[in-house]
């Protein structure tokens, strides 16, 4: 029975180094890599990696074949940050009202790492409207939302995020750049089918005490309904919430956009 019991503790304590190295270290590893860094057989931890994926606590990057944290163990990482800030309590309100501005669903997203993952929405009364799944892990350089939080990093920490697209077939580095230039210029950013292909959307990044981009709020919809004229017009209420919220959150500015430039 001992040894039944410490076979067990062994595995948690397995796979708990193997969730310490990728949110300690490098946010994508290979099998080889954790099998050096933790010294163990790489069958033992292909069959945990394995295990951990199907339950979403990691996942695996198609382009590459590297491991980074999933869904499930983002979740759990936010827990405090999203307590010690309340930022989904102070964000709702505003959320709600820019969906009863837009008649459009609003949505909060918090950067982790070089990507971003969803912590809020609140959906459009429409039959036919744009939903996104909570807790799911996208891409910093795909769609207004990851590209608006990607244009105000710092410039060390976006070319580390421009090498991954570069890897990404999806992506033309060169049109990136140019659209992160426009997008610092504007101060928001929009997309029309890029990252879904019957999707449109406008967003805005948000701030926090240090002055520094943690996530983005957007307004999303069909392409059928929202326009390039809509989008635009969803600018100012837009601009308005995110900086309510980034001020709640102790930033000392205000989003500067120019709502006559758009799409």
């Amino acid at each position: 029975m001992a040894s039944e019991t410490d076979a067990t503790v062994n595995v948690i304590e397995r796979v708990a180094d193997i969730l310490d190295s990728l949110s300690g270290g490098e946010p994508e590893q290979g099998i080889t890599e954790l099998s050096s860094r933790l010294n163990l057989g790489k069958s033992t931890v292909h069959r945990l990696v394995s295990a951990l994926v199907k339950r979403g606590y990691m996942q695996q990057n198609p382009i590459n074949s590297r491991y980074s944290l999933g869904p499930a163990a983002i979740r759990l990482g936010l827990v405090s940050t999203l307590r010690a800030l309340d930022i989904r309590s102070l964000a709702m309100p505003l959320l709600e009202q820019l969906r009863d501005q837009t008649g459009e669903t609003t949505t909060l997203s918090i950067r982790h790492e070089n990507q971003r993952v969803y912590i809020a929405q609140v959906e459009s009364h429409q039959e036919i409207r744009q939903t996104v799944e909570l807790g799911r892990i996208y891409p910093l350089y795909l769609g207004a939302t990851g590209k608006v939080i990607l244009a105000f990093l710092p410039e060390s920490e976006c070319e580390q995020v421009l090498e991954m697209a570069g890897k990404d077939e999806r992506v033309n580095l060169q049109n990136l750049r140019a659209d992160l230039a426009e997008i610092a210029q504007k101060g928001y950013a929009t997309s029309r089918g890029e990252r879904s292909p019957d999707a449109a959307s406008v967003a805005a990044p948000i701030y926090d005490q240090r002055q520094q981009v943690i996530g983005a709020m957007s307004v999303a919809g069909p392409v059928s309904r929202i326009t390039p004229v809509r989008q635009a017009e969803f600018v100012p209420f837009l601009s308005e919430a995110a900086t309510n919220l980034s001020r709640q959150l102790g930033a000392s500015w205000q989003n500067k956009t120019n709502s006559e430039e758009h799409l």
